[in-house]
């Protein structure tokens, strides 16, 4: 049997990890309780909360130290590796593996003038019980980053189909331009600006009818492009959901689907989905930033440093608070990078801006250029005169999209956001800035609530289909092939053991199309038996010897497999690349089943006839 220990190793070590890979996911659904999975599957926002306040406390214990970062980090003895207290700054997980009375004997050494004992305490217990809940949820969200995810038709949840409401969409453009036709406002306008009485009229009515057109040009437009606002809008709140399979795509009719699987609170999903965000421009405390030193700062001045961030909030001045910074990552996700210190007065409300857009200078780089009316370019004006030099931010949601320098005062209404952006990031900002002039009405085109007895029945319903497939499977090829089908169907039940342990790797979600795709994978398996065990049979039949048999068998059959299995894991490609939600997860469990079914049917089944072949010696098949 050649190489046969070599293949042996390597199939048993290919099970074992399959195994193992499979098992975080086993724990989570007949292991945990729901309180458990509920514990895993705690929100990255409220983690950060729960940091934040243990970093508060944690400073409380640093500053009875005198901040001397000598006793930040204390072992149980000189002779023991055993640590006790480690509270560094630059370290993530904290250890306060010590009673209060040791830590307040070691104030009394660091700080003697130190009296606070009671508040101390207090900070020593929380930070203990912080601690120990951020241990338990990284724990159980550990677990849960290697299963294998539920579909919202498996999993229940919430699902809705959003567009813009285009009749309150015009309501809104109209209204703004009502406001700008008024013939009292041109007349003065135009007064000002000493035009010929004579001519004042008809200077008036061109006025009104260039607005008109632009008003009827806006409508047009934003019907198009105001759905890309809404998408974005969404993308940036939907992480307070604490659902990490969500779905936000943009579907047929301009409108947008999403998916939040496993979200039992539709009504709190609802109403923060449809809320109508504002942005505003305030100004960035410049004094705060460069007092932060210059290793907790990024190239852009942005603060970085979490555990410097956490402190800096307990310091505030009054008037200013902390916003997190956002950028878009390359798959266009809405990623915070850090934090700026911003004045919370608002300096100017983003109603005023009139439009934006890319444009380019005379190298080809994009910038973003906005217009304001006439009351925000003097509003602009005045606060880019005072504060030429220092950012100003613009917010959207409470997260700073950008916070271009004020290089000099911008007077008339026309600016520009000028820097190192792509086209996409300046098309981004472009967006935010309209979503700003033009708060988008949304419309909830369909709302559906699948509740998790609907999604536990239809996984039910789906194994047992499954299971009873892999069952007819087993029966028909022992009747038919006797041993040999046995040894196909074994080949078929590590093939569903494979598909399952990467598309827990892989991270992938299981909807029911998915585990359509698992039967008709099962299906194509036992095709490329039945194909090795009739060329088999052709051989035996015309006076082989068994070790012929078999090799013939595999090798003229080999090549009808490859280029059926091949042909069909291109269609899986293509569903996978075109499709969206239930078609792509069809492709994706199709692909990876057929690539799983070739080395099942073809490599495992082999070695198991060549163990009875070579090992066992056996003068005949049952086929």
């Amino acid at each position: 049997m050649s190489n046969g220990f070599l293949r042996g190793i390597i199939i048993i070590g290919f099970i074992a990890l399959g195994l193992a890979i499979l098992y975080p996911t086993y724990k989570w659904y007949y292991v945990f309780n729901e309180t458990e999975r509920e514990i895993g599957s705690t929100s990255q926002k409220e983690v950060n909360n729960l940091i934040e306040e243990l970093e508060i406390n944690i400073n409380q214990i640093r500053n009875a130290l005198k901040n001397n970062s000598e006793f930040y980090y204390i072992l149980e003895s000189s002779k023991s590796s055993k640590v006790v207290l480690d509270i560094r700054p630059e370290k993530r997980d904290y250890n306060l593996n010590l009673d209060f009375e040791r830590l307040k004997n070691i104030i009394n050494k660091v700080n003697p003038d130190y009296n606070d004992f009671k508040s101390l305490e207090e900070s020593f217990n929380k930070s203990k019980q912080y601690i120990a809940k951020i241990a338990e949820i990284e724990s159980y969200r550990g677990i849960r980053n290697r299963i294998i995810k539920l579909g919202l038709d498996l999993a229940g949840g919430v699902h809705f189909v959003v567009g813009v409401d285009k009749d309150e969409l015009k309501k809104i453009i109209e209204e703004k331009y009502m406001s700008l036709m008024d013939k009292n406002k041109i007349i003065d306008e135009l007064k000002a600006k000493n035009y010929d009485p004579k001519t004042l009229a008809q200077e008036v009515d061109k006025r009104i009818e260039k607005l008109l057109e632009e008003k009827e040009k806006r409508v047009e437009t934003e019907e198009k492009e105001s759905i890309d606002r809404v998408l974005l809008k969404i993308r940036n709140r939907i992480d307070q959901f604490g659902v990490s399979e969500t779905v936000i795509r943009k579907s047929a009719n301009n409108t947008i689907t999403i998916e939040l699987p496993g979200l039992k609170n539709k009504d709190a999903a609802k109403e923060v989905i449809t809320k109508v965000g504002r942005l505003t421009f305030q100004l960035v405390n410049e004094d705060l930033v460069k007092k932060t030193p210059l290793e907790y700062k990024d190239a852009k001045g942005i603060i970085v440093n979490k555990e410097y961030i956490y402190k800096l909030k307990t310091e505030l001045p009054d008037g200013t608070v902390l916003l997190w910074v956002q950028e878009q990552d390359k798959f266009g996700i809405p990623r915070d990078i850090g934090v700026l210190p911003v004045f919370k007065k608002v300096e100017l409300d983003g109603e005023r801006i009139k439009d934006a857009r890319v444009e380019y200078d005379p190298t080809g780089l994009p910038y973003i250029g906005f217009d304001l009316d006439s009351e925000g370019a003097d509003i602009f004006a005045a606060i880019t005169k005072a504060n030429v030099g220092n950012r100003l931010a613009i917010v959207l949601d409470d997260k700073i999209q950008s916070a271009p320098v004020i290089q000099t005062q911008i007077t008339g209404g026309r600016a520009q956001i000028t820097g190192s952006f792509s086209l996409e990031e300046a098309q981004t900002l472009s967006a935010i800035l309209r979503a700003g002039s033009l708060p988008v009405p949304i419309r909830i085109e369909e709302e559906r609530v699948v509740g998790p007895t609907l999604g536990k029945d239809q996984i039910e319903q789906g194994l047992n289909a499954s299971i009873l497939a892999i069952i007819l499977v087993v029966l028909v090829m022992l009747v038919y092939y006797k041993w040999s089908g046995l040894n196909a169907s074994f080949a078929q039940v590590l093939n569903l053991l494979f598909i399952l342990a990467v598309m827990a790797q892989l991270g992938s979600t299981l909807t029911l199309p998915g585990i359509a795709s698992i039967v008709l994978t099962i299906g194509m398996g036992v095709d490329a038996n039945v194909i090795i065990n009739e060329r088999i049979k052709e051989e035996l039949r015309e006076g082989k010897g068994i070790e012929s048999a078999l090799r013939l068998g595999y090798s003229s059959a080999f090549r009808t497999i490859f280029d059926s299995n091949i042909t069909t894991i291109f269609s899986g490609i293509i569903l996978a690349l075109i499709g969206s939600g239930s078609v792509k997860g069809f492709g994706v469990v199709l692909i990876i089943g057929l690539l799983a079914n070739l080395f099942t049917a073809v490599f495992i089944t082999r070695f198991i006839y060549d163990i009875f072949v070579y090992k066992f010696r056996i003068k005949k098949i049952s086929i």
